[in-house]
């Protein structure tokens, strides 16, 4: 599965690209919430990000709300990464559109759960829907 990474900090963009393909993605590595922004758009754009916060010119918060805003046809899973810690912080994260949140430094396994999380979501969702049948031979 590919996953969209939007972070500026060298160190941590070394880190998480290592991760991320140690457990399987494929990854898109943007330092610019722009970027992030401009390849969520697309059509065949990944869906499931990591955003950082605090990024040259858009931030996460912003890139959140674009996409949930913009009608895609697809469901972006988003997840903030960042080092806001303040629980209003979570917050005005989740409320900007952030599927789940996670501070820096973080643990990896932690990331690992919370991508495999992400993954069953945007499964389910990717599934046709079946119908409801309340006899027992459906």
């Amino acid at each position: 599965m590919e996953v969209l990474v939007a972070e500026d900090n060298p160190i941590f963009q070394v880190v998480l690209e290592a991760l991320l393909r140690d457990w399987g993605y494929e990854v898109n590595l943007v330092s610019r919430g722009e970027d992030a922004w401009e390849i969520l758009q697309r059509e065949d754009g990944p869906q499931l990000a990591i955003l950082d916060w605090f990024m040259p010119g858009m931030s996460g918060t912003e890139v959140c709300k674009r996409v949930r805003a913009s009608v895609t046809g697809r469901y972006v899973y988003m997840l903030l990464l960042t080092g806001r810690s303040q629980s209003g912080d979570v917050v005005t994260g989740m409320e900007a559109g952030a599927d789940d949140y996670l501070t820096k430094p973080f643990n990896a396994q932690e990331l690992r759960v919370r991508l495999f999380a992400g993954r069953r979501v945007l499964t389910s969702l990717n599934q046709p829907q079946r119908e409801i049948c309340a006899r027992p031979a459906c």
